[in-house]
């Protein structure tokens, strides 16, 4: 009885801990520290954990800290640990593993049967999970555009450009950007993680993770290097397969004269939990309209639920599809 007190007395402060740094993120976004204690917070959730840690990372003031304690969450996976994967789906064991394989460097035997085991159970998870998937899929998206940028390492070649086109003190020397095998890999990992989520047609459970990829897909083809890194490794005919079916199953008239994002009038739509998921993050500081998260009113219970109309969502896809 003592001990299910304790468990429960534990579970009832980290909800508060939780809730408190959930506040203090929404009110200083682009602060890495917050982010790498909501890691913490969300143990078991490996999914919520990685995202967390890298995003962490990947903001304009990054934690960096939390590239020594993302390990804590990678060792576990990477050694085979059994009372660490038992607790976890395996393909969601398949998905962290190949992070931390590409983030330490380390146990690269793994990395290709990690990589194939995710990709092979991937279809049938989000068929199974069906409404359960669109929180993993946020996580999975925001994740994999992190690891894109090697978890915010200057060398890397998209995180450098990034820098330097943000850098307001030139007194800062960032380090020469190192293309590397991790991210040749994680380019390709990437691309075949969203063929196959885009490859499940109309089904609205993937259009968070769909829409967090083509936010930082279209944010990076601002730059040469985005271009000359990304743009091949797109299956381009299934995104125009899946915006055409959007613009003809839609109930609203779309904006295709505008290089705009169409963002709904302020007070009649509210951010989706993706858009939440994204705010701060250093690739998403100007997709956001300026008012878009004022609403205060939104508690954070209604914050992870998807609202009943996904109008703003397709038309948003549209147009970030639309542009490149």
């Amino acid at each position: 009885a003592v001990e299910d007190d304790d468990i429960r007395d534990r579970e009832i402060w980290t909800g508060v801990s939780r809730f408190w740094y959930t506040k203090a993120s929404d009110k200083i976004p682009m602060t890495g520290r917050l982010y790498h204690h909501l890691a913490i917070l969300a143990r078991p959730n490996a999914l919520q954990q990685l995202y967390y840690y890298a995003k962490s990372l990947c903001v304009p003031v990054p934690f960096l800290s939390a590239r020594d304690s993302v390990m804590t969450l990678f060792d576990p996976l990477l050694n085979a640990n059994p009372s660490a994967s038992q607790r976890l789906e395996p393909v969601d064991v398949a998905f962290v593993r190949v992070h931390g394989i590409l983030f330490s460097g380390t146990h690269e035997d793994q990395l290709e049967p990690s990589m194939k085991q995710f990709l092979e159970l991937l279809d049938n998870r989000i068929g199974r999970e069906h409404g359960n998937w669109l929180e993993s899929g946020y996580f999975i998206g925001i994740s994999l555009s992190c690891l894109l940028l090697s978890f915010g390492d200057a060398s890397n070649v998209l995180m450098n450009a990034v820098l330097k086109s943000q850098q307001t003190d030139d007194t800062i020397m960032l380090p020469d950007p190192v293309l590397t095998d991790a991210f040749k890999t994680a380019v390709r990992f990437t691309a075949r993680t969203y063929e196959i989520v885009i490859a499940r047609w109309g089904d609205q459970n993937t259009f968070p993770c769909l829409h967090t990829l083509l936010v930082f897909y279209w944010f990076m083809m601002d730059f040469d290097v985005g271009r000359q890194y990304l743009e091949g490794s797109l299956p381009w005919e299934q995104t125009a397969l899946l915006l055409n079916y959007l613009l003809r199953t839609s109930e609203y008239t779309p904006r295709l004269d505008t290089p705009e994002i169409p963002w709904p009038e302020v007070g009649k739509a509210h951010p989706l939990p993706e858009d939440y998921a994204m705010r701060g993050l250093i690739y998403t500081g100007t997709y956001f309209p300026k008012n878009w998260f004022d609403n205060t009113a939104i508690d954070d219970e209604e914050k992870n639920f998807e609202p009943a109309s996904t109008h703003g969502n397709e038309e948003k896809k549209t147009t970030l599809g639309q542009e490149h």
